[in-house]
């Protein structure tokens, strides 16, 4: 889990009569903010300062949200919209929220180490989660959990919820039993598949030095 870090952002109350396209055009990014006894409030950032910012806190970590002329506030990244052609971020939507209100949301999974069942028996890991519901404090979110795979050392083994590390003041709520990883063994068809990329390899291998044998015995004829 990664040590906690302080984030700010620093934004002001959007004119309503100046288009979206507008304000990206002068370099800021539209949004919103909304939450407990707060009335949705339409904002903008500079650009570039929301990009950073949401590089690096994503969407589980609490960010102190200071409004021009509003006070200052906790919230969280709650959605952002994408340009469907660019994927360029175009709008942000903020959550304020209660510190002493527990709220579910979701927390990545950072898988570290290596599987021996992968690395020295050819094993396929299956991801099927990357991110976990869960229910807690604002002030008790963590950006990330640690999978580590070094767990699984044979075929058919399994990480499962119940096995992550999670801080006892975060309740997850997805089923103790639901499988995060696993190593299956690889398919037929891919295993010869890479027999025959070998095979093949070794043809030309073999191809190549035998010419090159046959150029130095004619060069010694010369």
């Amino acid at each position: 889990m990664s040590n906690k870090q302080n984030f700010t952002l620093e934004v002001e109350e959007r004119d309503k009569s100046i288009k979206a396209s507008s304000l990206r055009k002068k370099g800021l990014l539209p949004g919103v903010v909304y939450g407990h006894d707060f009335k949705a409030l339409s904002i903008a950032a500079p650009y570039l300062n929301f990009i950073k910012l949401y590089e690096a806190a994503g969407e589980n970590n609490l960010i102190d949200l200071s409004i021009k002329g509003k006070g200052k506030f906790k919230v969280l990244v709650r959605e952002i919209a994408r340009h469907p052609l660019t994927d360029k971020i175009i709008h942000f939507d903020l959550y304020k929220v209660k510190m002493t209100e527990k709220l579910e949301t979701t927390i990545a999974l950072k898988f570290i180490g290596e599987s021996p069942a992968v690395v020295e028996a050819g094993g396929v890991l299956v991801k099927n989660l990357d991110e976990i519901e869960v229910k807690c404090l604002p002030s008790d979110l963590v950006s990330e959990i640690e999978v580590d795979l070094s767990s699984l050392k044979k075929f058919g083994d399994v990480i499962k919820v119940s096995d992550l590390k999670i801080p006892n003041n975060i309740e997850v709520l997805n089923d103790p039993q639901l499988i995060v990883a696993t190593v299956v063994e690889p398919r037929e068809e891919e295993v010869e598949i890479g027999a025959k990329i070998e095979e093949k390899v070794e043809e030309v291998e073999v191809e190549k030095k035998g010419k090159e044998a046959k150029e130095e015995v004619e060069e010694e004829k010369e």
